[in-house]
This record gives structure tokens, C-alpha cells and sequence, in this order.
């Protein structure tokens, strides 16, 4: 049986309910099944209520972790010391998987070398939103290829090998916690090449 930890950082989004159905509806593979870490990075338990009764009422295997500090890099951290998978999925909490989403991840590594797997996250737009927005995309993260390998991989869309490897006790720096984080680059050393994966996950952003 292969399992996966999907870590999820959250602080004071009702989104991350939409986040949860989400991956309640995944179709995963024969043989692999997940758990959610969750970590709420607000300095009180905020989330704690709304997201026990959310994993209740969809019947998700789910632990919640405290990370106060208005951080991302010490939730996500937080997380890690929470995983003990097979592998580490890492997704946001303003996004929803499609219901394949982590089985192509998982096909994608299969398949290939590859210890650590990236694929897009796509911005989807409100109505309101203007169009230089949408045209201009900025919402949106993809990764960014040389020679067929990914060169920077963004968290918001990655899997990643977990237990037994080299690199387990690596963290994120949490001096670039307030300002966005990619998987560290201490990573970088992981055996076989990283290809993007072809799957996706949606950001949802609307213009009020």
C-alpha cells in the first residue's frame, strides 16, 4: 500500500472547505491511499472547528496542527513534521483539485526517475475581475522547464518522495515565509530528473 500526505496550509480562509470537498472526491489508484495534514497558521486554533467538522461530515483521515506565526514557511514545515507517506503532496488552501489530480501526480512519478513531480496552478476568475487580469494571468503558476526538467517548482501543485529519503529532515526557510516559498533547493539534489506533471489544480481568484 502506498500512501500519501497531502499537506494543506491554511489561515483564516473559508475556502479551505472547498479545498477539503475537493480532495474527498479524488479517484485515487488501486493500492494508494491518503491522509490530509492540515496546519493553521493563525496565531489562535481558528480553523480548528471548521475543519474537524469538515473532515467528519466527509469522512476525510485528516490531522490538524497548530503553526502560529503568520508563516507559511513554518506551517508547511509543520507539515513535514507531521508526514510520515510514502510521499508528500503539497496543495493551498484556496484551490481545488480535480478529482484526478493526484493520481496523475502519481503517474507521472511512476513513470519516470523522478523524486519530486510539479504541475500547474491555474487562476480561475471571477466575473468581476478586469481584463487585463485575465489577460495578463499573474494569478496563475506553472512550472518553469529547462531541457525537459523542471527548474522552479512552486507548493502550490507538487508531490514529492518522502519517506527514507535523503533529504527528510529539509525545511523551508522561514526567512521567506511572508514572502512566497518554492520546495527548497536543498531538494534540488534529488536522484533522476524532475519532469512536470500534465495535471492540475484550480486557484480560484475573484475581483470583489
Amino acid at each position: 500500500m502506498t500512501r500519501v500526505d497531502v499537506t494543506l496550509c491554511t489561515f483564516r480562509r473559508a475556502s479551505v472547505h472547498n479545498t477539503l470537498v475537493s480532495l474527498a472526491a479524488q479517484r485515487l489508484p488501486e493500492g494508494v491511499s491518503m491522509r490530509i495534514v492540515v496546519a493553521d497558521n493563525d496565531e489562535t486554533d481558528s480553523s480548528r472547528t471548521r475543519i474537524a467538522e469538515a473532515a467528519k461530515a466527509l469522512q476525510l483521515p485528516l490531522l490538524y496542527v497548530h503553526a502560529p506565526a503568520r508563516n507559511i514557511s513554518i506551517a508547511r514545515n509543520a507539515c513535514l513534521e507531521a508526514a510520515d507517506a510514502d510521499w508528500v503532496a503539497f496543495l493551498d488552501d484556496d484551490e481545488r483539485a480535480e478529482p484526478d489530480w493526484l493520481a496523475r501526480l502519481l503517474d507521472c512519478a511512476c513513470s519516470t526517475p523522478a523524486d519530486a513531480v510539479f504541475g500547474p496552478a491555474l487562476a480561475e476568475y471571477g466575473p468581476r475581475a478586469p481584463g487585463w487580469m485575465r489577460r495578463q494571468d499573474h494569478h496563475s503558476n506553472r512550472p518553469v522547464l529547462r531541457g525537459g526538467q523542471v527548474e522552479t517548482g512552486h507548493t502550490c501543485n507538487a508531490l514529492l518522495r518522502w519517506r527514507g529519503a535523503s533529504w527528510q529532515a529539509q525545511r523551508f526557510d522561514p526567512g521567506r515565509g511572508k514572502s512566497g516559498e518554492r520546495i527548497p533547493s536543498s531538494f534540488s539534489g534529488c536522484a533522476g530528473p524532475v519532469p512536470a506533471s500534465k495535471s492540475a489544480t484550480t486557484l480560484s481568484y475573484a475581483k470583489p
